[in-house]
């Protein structure tokens, strides 16, 4: 359906399709207006817009979140491509700035989510000039731009933007709502260092859920809001883009809800978020099941397919992880550990492989104090890692301990009751599930790990260590030679040691060449250093009667030095 990837365009050929596109917008729309295309778009703030009203709401059934690494505007063709009702109904998240159109898309050009909305799409043209600025964070902040008729006409960047054929070109409502714009973060760069960035970040993902559903769009594409050049936390995006979703105000309104999170390269943002919203990490799909009306408030809400059974559409891996049935599409032991192990890298220490600047720095030569700031840094980075990995672990045990009590189908315990001889069988599974959960194991996946950590630490520690003994010595040898180097001007011949300056001075004021010439073998010294000096000496009468004082005073503290 897609043509391949093409080399990308380069800043000239940007320029180009931004003009070409802005260019044609107009007209663009007037050619699919009856499809409901429109240059119009409305300025709202949450306070304008109420409280959902669920009385109209059309009480979509259950359904699952979908995580997918691509293009929003490539995304939500797909939708409309495969599930024709999404027409006219589907809202696109626009990663927006609060300051300027676009992002200033049509002057800097660059390649960030909401510009390359703007390089497809009739986008830019709904994004009014007086619109801007509106405030990133505090009052007034929870503020966006609805533009309800947007045409993609062209492919994504990755494409070239290319245009379209007409019958792929789709009109979508856009929705622009920035996140706070690189805001203080915590010491563990995990949440925001002011409470109140948070509430506003929760009040713009809620404007965003409100704005779609007070419109009729029923299909959303989302995005993470803030985790790229804003510098949000991925996790704690994720985190509450998914809690506000499944807020009661929200349950019914959506058909379907698709995160289009584009990554590349070093970008790792579609790694944090898919187990973030995806804590059983079976695959970039997780089920995010509410109801309208839940009966009880819990988060244990069963499947009828699993009924008297576990009551949850996903095994949480009961029992030895060896025994699963590999068949079922259940991890195996080792497999499940590797995983983890890939996690916590990609998650919490950024890369295994070292940056370009860390691969030059090993070509440079190691001096005694680039060791010593390795071996400081080296120390400090495994004091966080630990740290991180202590996090990790606790997170981990947290989640255990509610997979172990969400395992237990509440919903049954409290319809049918314990002594129904029908249910023996399913509730002695579900007791010998609950032992077997016990966290026994947990605090052998921590002693692995700290081993593994630890000993990857020593390791590089004891070579790093190595390395500086013999660079010591290695120094200390050339410095002994560098003093012990003949001077080729007054002040180096000032800055050597007395001894030296002595050996010096005696060697100068001689006459007979085969004493100098023994002087030459037995010091190491090199005749092309001598002459600059020893012209010096023989020009420079202050010079030469400060070496014959320096010479007679050494003379009378030893009187055993004969010259």
């Amino acid at each position: 359906m897609y043509p391949k990837p093409q080399v990308p365009l380069d800043l000239s050929q940007r320029q180009k399709v931004a003009q070409d596109t802005v260019a044609r917008s107009e007209s663009i729309i007037q050619e699919h207006a009856v499809e409901g295309a429109t240059l119009n778009s409305s300025f709202l703030t949450l306070d304008r817009l109420p409280h959902l009203d669920h009385s109209v709401c059309p009480r979509f059934p259950p359904t699952e979140v979908k995580i997918v690494n691509g293009d929003s505007f490539s995304t939500a063709r797909d939708i409309i491509h495969t599930t024709p009702d999404a027409r006219g109904k589907l809202a696109v998240l626009n990663l927006a700035s609060d300051s300027y159109r676009g992002g200033g898309w049509f002057i800097t050009l660059s390649r960030t989510q909401e510009e390359a909305l703007c390089y497809s799409s009739t986008l830019y043209t709904t994004l009014k000039p007086e619109y801007y600025p509106w405030p990133n964070v505090g009052p007034g902040s929870v503020a966006g731009i609805f533009s309800p008729g947007v045409v993609v006409f062209k492919h994504d960047l990755d494409h070239n933007c290319v245009d379209l054929q007409p019958s792929d070109r789709c009109v979508v409502s856009v929705i622009t709502v920035a996140a706070p714009c690189r805001p203080s973060l915590s010491d563990d760069l995990s949440t925001f260092k002011d409470p109140s960035v948070l509430e506003d970040l929760r009040g713009k993902i809620k404007l965003v859920y409100r704005m779609a559903a007070h419109h009729g769009q029923h299909y959303l594409v989302l995005a993470a809001m803030g985790c790229g050049a804003y510098g949000c936390p991925p996790t704690l995006v994720a985190k509450e883009m998914k809690a506000a979703l499944l807020e009661a105000e929200f349950h019914g309104w959506f058909r379907e809800v698709v995160f289009a999170v584009y990554s590349k390269g070093r970008e790792k943002n579609f790694d944090i978020i898919v187990p973030t919203m995806n804590p059983i990490f079976i695959s970039t799909t997780m089920a995010w099941m509410y109801t309208g009306d839940a009966p009880i408030p819990t988060n244990r809400i069963p499947a009828l397919k699993y009924e008297k059974e576990n009551g949850f559409p996903y095994v949480n891996y009961p029992g030895p992880m060896d025994k699963i049935d590999t068949n079922g599409g259940q991890p195996t032991q080792a497999a499940f550990d590797a995983h983890r192990s890939a996690l916590f890298v990609i998650t919490q220490k950024d890369r295994a492989i070292p940056t370009f600047e860390q691969m030059k720095e090993e070509l440079q030569a190691d001096t005694h104090a680039s060791l010593t700031r390795r071996i400081s840094e080296l120390k400090e980075q495994h004091l966080a890692d630990l740290e991180r990995m202590y996090t990790w672990h606790a997170e981990e045990y947290l989640d255990d301990a509610l997979d172990r009590y969400r395992s237990r189908d509440d919903l049954m315990y409290i319809t049918e009751g314990e002594n129904n001889p029908d249910l023996k069988q399913s509730y002695a599974a579900l007791e010998a599930l609950y032992e077997e959960r016990r966290n026994v194991a947990q605090q052998m996946k921590w002693e692995d790990d700290y081993e593994r950590m630890r000993h990857s630490h020593l390791s590089i520690l004891t070579d790093l260590y190595a390395k500086l003994k013999e660079l010591a010595v290695l120094e200390e040898e050339a410095a002994k030679r560098r003093e012990a180097d003949f001077p080729v001007s007054i002040e180096e011949y000032r800055s050597k040691p007395k001894n030296i300056q002595i050996r010096v001075a005696q060697y100068l004021q001689l006459n007979d060449a085969t004493r100098k010439d023994k002087m030459l073998t037995e010091f190491g010294w090199r005749s092309s250093n001598i002459k600059s000096l020893q012209d010096i000496y023989d020009k420079n009468d202050v010079f030469k009667a400060e070496l014959v004082t320096q010479l007679l005073d050494a003379k009378e503290r030893d009187p055993r030095k004969r010259f």
